[in-house]
């Protein structure tokens, strides 16, 4: 993807797939998965908070 190699990243809740938009979309111990141009990170949420 284009958007992945001018550096940006996507990240998705990893149960559903749905991208997410805002912190309002996950919870303290959901999975993520986040695209990057060169591979993908899974991460476990800990906190979320408005920025």
């Amino acid at each position: 993807m284009a958007t992945l190699g001018r550096g940006y990243a996507i990240a998705f809740r990893q149960r559903d797939r749905e991208i997410i938009r805002s912190f309002r979309d996950i919870a303290p111990g959901e999975r993520l998965e986040t695209r990057l141009a060169e591979g993908i990170v899974i991460s476990t949420v800990e906190d979320t908070r408005d920025a």
